[in-house]
């Protein structure tokens, strides 16, 4: 086994997903890489719905940025998450939510 247990894939990548070969195929091989070691995968700086959906569709595991939220305290986030599940439309908290309830 291997002493770490997620890699953090750089907004400089996640900018480029979907519009910039290279970046796309970094988040690829990234993902591939961590799913074959067992290791989860976390993209940061995501701002569109677009960039979740590819990295979705690439096999990226967590996201964070701009898109889903401002950085706050826990307390806020649980609110605002339960909030959102009201506001937003279907297709957006799939994107988001994934399979879960």
């Amino acid at each position: 086994t291997y002493p770490i247990h997620s890699i953090k894939i750089d907004r400089s990548f996640v900018d480029g997903v979907g519009k910039k070969s290279t970046s796309t195929a970094i988040v690829r091989v990234i993902t591939s890489l961590a799913s074959t070691l067992g290791l989860t995968t976390t993209a940061e700086g995501v701002e569109t719905a677009e960039q979740l959906a590819m990295l979705r569709e690439l096999g990226c595991d967590e996201v964070q940025g701009y898109f889903l939220g401002r950085p706050q305290p826990l307390a806020a986030t649980a609110a605002a998450a339960a909030a959102r599940r009201l506001q937003e439309p279907p297709e957006i908290l799939d994107m988001v939510m994934g399979d879960q309830p």
